[in-house]
Parts: C-alpha cells; sequence; structure tokens
C-alpha cells in the first residue's frame, strides 16, 4: 500500500526583524506606556495591529531590566506581524539603555471657581415634635359662677273646671203597692214552662220593649222565715224606661196562691186500627242445594216375584147348529 501523505510542514517564522538602533527605536511607541498597559497581541487596541503590518511593526514593548542587561538599561521586544496567523508577537529583542522619562504634561488649567448656588426653596415646613402620649395636666378645677335665677314665668291661666259627668240615672220611683186581691190578676212569671223572671226568659224581649207588658207580670220568691209559713214575696216587675230593662224594685208579702185549676182531662187518642200485614215480597228463598250430590244407599237386589197363578181353561163352546 502506498504510504499515507505527510502532514503539511509548520509555517516558517517570519525572518527576524533587522534590528534597529536605539536612537530609532525612540520614534516608536512604548506599548507599556499605556492605560492600561498592553503588549503587542493582547490588549484593548491589538486587533488592529493584528489586522496591519505596519499599526503592529510601529510598537515596542519593554521588559523588565534583568541582571545580564546591566543597570540602567531594558530589554526592548519589537512588535512584529506574523502573515500566516495574523498575529502581533515579539520575534526580537534588543538591549538599550533606559529611556528618558516623558517630558511632564502642561499643567492643567485650573478648572473656572464653582459659581454659589442658591439654595433650594424648603420642601415641607419643618416638622414639629410629636405631641407626649399624656396629655397635659388640666388646670385646678373652679366651679362655674352661679347662673342667674330664671325670669319668673307668669302663673298659667286657670283653666275651667272640667264638666261634671252626668248624674246616674236615677231609678224609677217605686210601683204603688198593689193588693194582694189585685196581684191576683197579673201573671206569675214562675208558673211558666220553663219559669222566667222578669229581665230574663225566652219571653224577657217583650217585657222589656214594652212597660205595659213588664207590670203585668210578677215573680214569686221562695219563702223566709220572716214570711210566715203559707205565705210568699212577691216582686212586681217594673220597667226601667232610661236602660230598657224589666226588673223588680218593689216586693210584697202575700199568702200562697191557690193552685191554677186543672186542666181538663185530655181526649184520650182514638185506638189505632190494625193495618193488613203486607203481602210478602217474595216467595220464601230455598236454601242452595249442596255442590255435591248425596251419596246413593248402598245397592241391594230386588226380592224375586211370585209366580203368577195359572188361569183355568177357557170354557168349551158348543158346535154351532148344522143348517
Amino acid at each position: 500500500s502506498p504510504p499515507p501523505p505527510s502532514s503539511p510542514p509548520e509555517p516558517s517564522p517570519p525572518p527576524p526583524r533587522t534590528p534597529l538602533a536605539c536612537e530609532e527605536i525612540k520614534s516608536l511607541t512604548n506599548l507599556r506606556d499605556l492605560n492600561p498597559p498592553e503588549w503587542c497581541n493582547f490588549g484593548p487596541t491589538s486587533q488592529q495591529r493584528k489586522d496591519d503590518a505596519a499599526t503592529c511593526e510601529s510598537y515596542y514593548a519593554t521588559v523588565e531590566p534583568t541582571a545580564d542587561t546591566g543597570a540602567g538599561s531594558f530589554r526592548i521586544g519589537l512588535c512584529e506581524h506574523e502573515a500566516n496567523t495574523g498575529k502581533c508577537k515579539i520575534f526580537t529583542e534588543v538591549t538599550c539603555p533606559l529611556p528618558s522619562p516623558p517630558p511632564p504634561s502642561p499643567p492643567s488649567t485650573p478648572p473656572p471657581p464653582l459659581m454659589p448656588q442658591p439654595s433650594p426653596p424648603p420642601l415641607s415646613p419643618p416638622l414639629t415634635p410629636p405631641s407626649p402620649i399624656c396629655p397635659a395636666p388640666l388646670p385646678p378645677f373652679s366651679p362655674p359662677p352661679p347662673s342667674p335665677p330664671p325670669p319668673s314665668s307668669p302663673p298659667p291661666p286657670v283653666s275651667p273646671p272640667p264638666p261634671s259627668s252626668p248624674p246616674e240615672p236615677s231609678p224609677p220611683p217605686p210601683r204603688t203597692p198593689l193588693a194582694c186581691e189585685e196581684i191576683k190578676s197579673l201573671t206569675n212569671l214562675r208558673d211558666l214552662n220553663p219559669p222566667e223572671w222578669c229581665n230574663f226568659g225566652p219571653t224577657s224581649q217583650q217585657r222589656k220593649d214594652d212597660a205595659a207588658t213588664c207590670e203585668s207580670y210578677y215573680a214569686t220568691v221562695e219563702p223566709t222565715a220572716d214570711t210566715g209559713a203559707g205565705s210568699f214575696r212577691i216582686g212586681l216587675c217594673e220597667h226601667e224606661a232610661n236602660t230598657g230593662k224589666c226588673k223588680i224594685f218593689t216586693e210584697v208579702t202575700c199568702p200562697l196562691p191557690s193552685p191554677p185549676p186543672p186542666s181538663p182531662p185530655s181526649t184520650p187518642p182514638p185506638p189505632l186500627m190494625p193495618q193488613p200485614s203486607p203481602p210478602p215480597l217474595s216467595p220464601p228463598l230455598t236454601p242452595p242445594s249442596p255442590i255435591c250430590p248425596a251419596p246413593l244407599p248402598p245397592f241391594s237386589p230386588p226380592p224375586p216375584s211370585p209366580p203368577p197363578p195359572s188361569s183355568p181353561p177357557p170354557p168349551v163352546s158348543p158346535p154351532p147348529p148344522s143348517s
């Protein structure tokens, strides 16, 4: 098999830059004097040096002095551009005496004096200190001055006395006592059925409505010890017009009135005639026949019938006469 292709050779570094005289280096810019300090291939402005060879080779970088350079000398690295990689690197170093420090910068113009600024207006009135939590002590108590007496008001007018209520109606004058014989012409309410009183009972409304009807009645009161045996206290019915009532206002004592005559015997009702009994509505119902028929009696053969009696032979009739 053919041998594998060999890898491309590493790019050779650019030829070393011709050493410059220390006087010529003074025309270049030291990257370590920038702020911040940079290197040929590193720093904020390094991309400009990587992109352009002339820009790259216009810079150098001083290296710290070492023992082999001697006091007062620096190793200086010259920035050189590497075109095939696009880098700006140090390939050549020279030793030069310590360069003189840069001339001092001219004194900066002092800034103009600050004009006094007017003070701003106060934002808000100053805060008053907060009031203490406890209230201020009260002044000592002094009683208020006595108030002047109120002006005397005129006495109220005397109101007339209220009208007096009408007097209670007086009862009617007592009825002139009647003789016991006259009372017999009146009707005793206690003999009614049911018994009544002058102002109470089924017919009392008639007596309340009419004075004459009221005073045609009386009511006997049960006998008491002070009337004597066989005597009654009799209350006479009297009409009170202002109230429309029939009441007892006068009582008299009279002997026990004779009982009313017995009522004639009532005619007996006619005897009830016997009523004919109504015809029967329908024939009596026969009881329903049972569902199952009655059981038949046990079968027994009939007795043998006797033989019939033998009949006598018929009589022989005579032969008919010959002709």
